[in-house]
């Protein structure tokens, strides 16, 4: 009886080991992914030929991902692309400074009401341009092979806001 035990035991443990060697990934050709990221699930499961990412599994400094994560997903045929805003400030993000809610930088506008915690930047402000790119010098030296720029319709908000539209569509190209 002890050996019938064991060796369902060893059948479960070998079927436990080897399931993941069998799976059939799914192919598409994008996955955007910015909250939870859990790179070993996605190379598990998925075989996209884009991943877009945060630069960090929570968005936050401590947990960005490393040059070694990248370059794994680079190995396997995934071209990883870092999420990044240009048009609005994310107060969890590193650059972000606490006093900015009280006593704003000129460029930093109102709270976006549909997205709690993200500000309308007049993204033509060499201070925000600064911000942005050393932010992307971090994404860069963590090996990412380009960026999703989001919020690239920034203009729209101006032009609503009384800003003329080509003046602000221009700076936005510029930028």
């Amino acid at each position: 009886m002890e050996k019938i035990g064991l060796s369902i035991i060893l059948a479960i443990i070998g079927a436990a080991i080897l399931v993941p060697f069998f799976i059939e990934k799914l192919e598409v050709p994008v996955i955007y992914q910015l909250n939870n990221i859990d790179l070993n699930k996605i190379e598990l499961y998925y075989s996209p030929k884009f991943l877009v990412i945060d630069y960090s599994s929570d968005g936050s400094e401590e947990k960005k991902f490393s040059k070694w994560d990248i370059n794994r997903l680079k190995s396997k045929n995934i071209i990883p692309l870092a999420y990044l805003s240009i048009g609005e400030a994310e107060d969890y993000r590193f650059y972000w400074k606490e006093e900015w809610k009280h006593n704003p930088p000129d460029w930093l506008d109102g709270e976006n009401p549909n997205w709690p915690g993200n500000y309308k930047v007049k993204y033509w402000y060499k201070e925000w341009k600064n911000i942005i790119f050393d932010y992307l010098d971090k994404i860069i030296s963590q090996g990412f092979s380009g960026v999703y720029l989001d919020l690239i319709d920034s203009y729209l908000f101006w032009e609503d806001k009384g800003y003329e539209k080509e003046a602000t569509a221009s700076e936005m190209i510029k930028f």
